[in-house]
């Protein structure tokens, strides 16, 4: 029988700092907060705190704070995924836009996943024709759900 592995339950610092920096903050300030946070965190602590910011932000405060995160291609991977997959269960208005300014930086590490969710949710299929891809956004948001 092999030994259990004891696992320990105590708070990192990086938690317990994250906790004290926010514990007090409605929700919106702490996603903030976090977000702020994050380019000090060590890597282990990257996808979890951006998963916590993404909890706590409504979508009304999206593009001020996570828009420019998830849109900058330097932004760490782990980061990237979070807000990728939390960027595909906001509304249209959020998402579709972000998605084309996604796809139209080549240097972005998610511009390929962009273009294919931009091509799924659209049905269509513009290449790197970003004035067809804007007039499609602005078409589909126009025509809401």
């Amino acid at each position: 029988m092999a030994p259990a592995i004891q696992l320990d339950p105590r708070p990192s610092s990086w938690e317990l700092q994250l906790a004290e920096r926010t514990s007090r903050l409605k929700p919106t300030d702490r996603a903030r907060a976090i977000f702020a946070m994050i380019p000090t965190l060590p890597p282990q602590a990257l996808a979890r705190a951006a998963g916590q910011a993404v909890e706590q932000l409504p979508d009304a405060d999206y593009p001020a704070t996570a828009l420019p995160v998830i849109t900058n291609p330097q932004t760490h991977g782990q980061v990237l995924s979070v807000l990728f997959a939390d960027l595909l269960e906001r509304p249209d208005a959020i998402t579709l836009p972000a998605l084309l300014t996604i796809a139209k930086n080549s240097n972005h590490p998610f511009a390929p996943s962009a273009l294919d969710d931009l091509c799924l949710l659209l049905n269509a299929n513009h290449g790197t024709d970003w004035s067809r891809w804007d007039a499609a956004v602005r078409a589909k948001l126009a025509t809401g759900p």
